[in-house]
């Protein structure tokens, strides 16, 4: 783990953007996922 800041914000964006276009939770939920990890191998904040 590099850093855990923005790992929940990146969940939540990429659960929500899968939810508005339609995909069921459980895709949802692993867009979401996917994007957290993407985040977690980062060190600090992303802009």
């Amino acid at each position: 783990m590099a850093d855990p800041t923005g790992v929940g914000d990146a969940f939540r964006a990429g659960f929500l953007a899968a939810v508005v276009r339609g995909l069921p939770y459980p895709e949802a939920g692993r867009l979401g996922g996917a994007l957290a990890t993407v985040v977690l191998q980062n060190v600090g904040t992303q802009t």
